[in-house]
């Protein structure tokens, strides 16, 4: 026990007097109490190999208490047999006199030992015993055997790529690469391409400008992209690449290496250069027809504009000036076409639009004194569609203008409202009203011998689509049909 000592009697003395006041420690029990906190199996053996001091530790990894091993040989205690005496580290270290660390199996523990033994000496220098430090490393060599074999996949992984793989320092050196990226270059192994300048050895002059900004962005950002770059081979074959770059990390975020790799796609380029070519080709070819048959519809509907010119009887004239907005309507679609980058689509209220400005300039009426909505989405419209929907228009807006708003019939504001929307994913709703006079109830539109109403229900046919009549407030005349280029995407 450690003596009180009363502040007023120690008041002038010096801490070393007060400290040997205390008794001396016990350098036994301390040296006790490390071994038996210490985790590590801790024993002691003399020269004949026979154990002569052990802690809790070792009792644990020999499973026997102190006096079952105290005596013992710890190779016959761990193994069940004697180990020769040459093969015995003891007898090696009596005359090195130096550690020895080693790692050994358990077969009967089914435990992985590091194993490190010390010798302790007397003062001449003579080894009078050792000192056994045994520490359980049975979950590391489990960890480190999966590591080893996942690092073996990845690098099985890493060889046989189908690709071009390298592995890149910071200075821009080619730590390895894999099978493809040697043999694609034209090198005979790897060995070549180690160590070597990534930069100056793979890129012909005429890239290496853009691999250098490329080197500087990885070593910022850590990442590159689908970047387009040229390598040049061994043999001087200059080669079209895709690049993409990742980096490996270690534990503290520090970047070590970069993961780089690159899709040969010379042939492919090749072959999208030959593509972009016959289609350029087959576009010119398509504007040019056209163009061809707007001017060929051009002409018929000049003729028959200088055939109603010399016909006096109006109603036969009428009649070939409505065919003639007929024809213009078809012209305005190879038009658009001709004037626009997609050879296949228009867009509805472009065209539409057009062609109702021409229809309303043909009656000579300003859209300010007949108002035009138009409720279009924005829809592309292949040909097949935009023409029958165009003669549809033409028909109905000219009938609108011509008979919808007579002069004894008051008004407010005359409206036309033309309507081409998207409706139950793959279906257009195509409607054309007014707020004008509206429709006999005794005519029936679907016997009408009037050939305008009669195209539109062959139009509607030929578009399958359904045609509905309102009467209410005017006219109206709606058409539901497949979005047939919807259809053809799904």
């Amino acid at each position: 026990m450690i003596r009180k000592v009363n502040r007023k009697t120690t008041r002038g003395i010096s801490k070393k007097k007060v400290i040997a006041l205390s008794p001396m420690l016990n350098i036994d029990q301390i040296f006790d109490a490390i071994l038996k906190a210490c985790n590590d199996a801790i024993f002691i053996t003399n020269q004949k190999r026979k154990i002569v001091l052990v802690n809790p530790a070792a009792e644990k990894l020999f499973s026997l208490k102190r006096d079952k091993i105290i005596g013992r040989e710890c190779h016959k205690i761990l193994y069940g047999q004697k180990i020769p005496h040459k093969a015995c580290p003891l007898q090696n270290m009596l005359k090195t006199k130096q550690k020895n660390f080693m790692e050994i199996y358990l077969d009967k523990h089914n435990k992985w030992l590091r194993w490190t033994i010390i010798p302790i000496f007397d003062p001449h220098g003579n080894i009078i015993y050792f000192l056994h430090d045994a520490s359980d490393i049975t979950k590391l060599k489990i960890q480190a055997d999966i590591i080893k074999k996942e690092r073996f996949k990845l690098l099985e992984l890493f060889e046989n790529l189908p690709l071009m793989a390298y592995s890149i320092s910071r200075d821009g050196k080619i730590l390895d690469c894999n099978v493809t990226a040697w043999r694609t270059l034209e090198y005979k192994n790897k060995a070549e391409l180690l160590n070597k300048s990534l930069i100056k050895t793979i890129y012909p002059y005429s890239s290496r400008a853009k691999a250098k900004k490329l080197f500087k962005i990885w070593k910022k950002y850590g990442k590159i992209k689908n970047e387009e770059l040229q390598v040049i081979t061994k043999k001087g074959k200059i080669l079209d690449v895709l690049l993409n770059v990742d980096t490996i990390y270690d534990h503290t975020g520090k970047s070590l290496y970069s993961i780089s790799t690159q899709i040969d796609y010379t042939e492919r380029k090749k072959l999208l250069e030959n593509v972009k070519t016959a289609l350029s080709e087959k576009e010119t070819l398509l504007k040019e027809i056209h163009h061809r048959v707007k001017n060929n519809l051009q002409i018929i509907s000049s003729l028959l504009n200088l055939q109603a010119v010399n016909i006096n009887d109006p109603q036969i004239r009428r009649h070939l000036f409505d065919s003639q907005n007929r024809i213009k309507s078809m012209v305005l679609v190879h038009e658009k076409l001709y004037e626009s980058e997609d050879l296949a689509h228009i867009q509805p209220r472009e065209y539409f639009g057009t062609l109702a400005k021409f229809v309303y300039s043909f009656y000579g009426i300003k859209m300010s004194q007949i108002v035009l909505e138009l409720d279009i989405d924005d829809i592309l419209t292949e040909i097949d569609t935009a023409i029958p929907c165009g003669l549809i228009v033409n028909e109905l807006l000219s009938n609108a203008l011509k008979y919808a708003f007579p002069s004894d019939f008051a008004v407010k504001k005359p409206v036309i409202h033309i309507t081409f929307r998207r409706v139950d994913n793959n279906k257009i709703l195509f409607r054309i009203s007014d707020n004008g006079i509206g429709l006999s109830e005794s005519l029936d539109i679907k016997n009408t011998k009037t050939l305008g109403l009669q195209l539109v229900y062959a139009l509607a046919k030929q578009l399958n689509g359904q045609v509905k009549l309102d009467r209410k407030h005017g006219t109206g005349i709606t058409i539901i049909f497949k979005d047939t280029k919807e259809e053809k995407r799904n």
